[in-house]
């Protein structure tokens, strides 16, 4: 119960923190104090991203160990994902605000979905 809230809280806080940056992308301001406020969230997702990577791995530690092996495989695709998203932003070469709105709205949305497969995972008939 423990790993589960802490897994739902971080998801949650990773959420609410990719979509203030999204905002914040139509928001005018100086490039240094975007730059500086992004940093910031940058860290604040860093520090939940590890509680969360924790929480998976003890939950993982629970199951036979070739859970482990497809939960590095998917620690490997998310990788995957986070360069493509780079390289099409990069091919996108439109204006720098759509571009920093689309970077930052497609975690949103990857985060979102995660969450809820997350809590749409214990009501699974097996």
């Amino acid at each position: 119960v423990k790993e589960r809230l802490r897994v739902a809280f971080s998801l949650v806080v990773i959420f609410l923190l990719f979509a203030l940056t999204a905002a914040l992308v139509q928001v005018p301001m100086q490039p240094d104090t975007f730059f500086s406020v992004t940093m910031a969230t940058v860290w604040f997702i860093n520090v939940f991203a590890a509680v969360l990577q924790g929480s998976l791995f003890g939950v993982v530690g629970m199951f036979p160990p070739r859970y482990s092996t497809l939960f590095m495989s998917g620690q490997g695709l998310a990788g995957i994902f986070a360069a493509v998203a780079m390289l099409c932003s990069i091919l996108r070469n439109g204006d720098t605000e759509s571009t920093a709105l689309g970077y930052f709205v497609t975690p949103c949305v990857a985060t979102l979905g995660t969450l809820l497969c997350y809590l749409l995972l214990p009501h699974l008939v097996s």
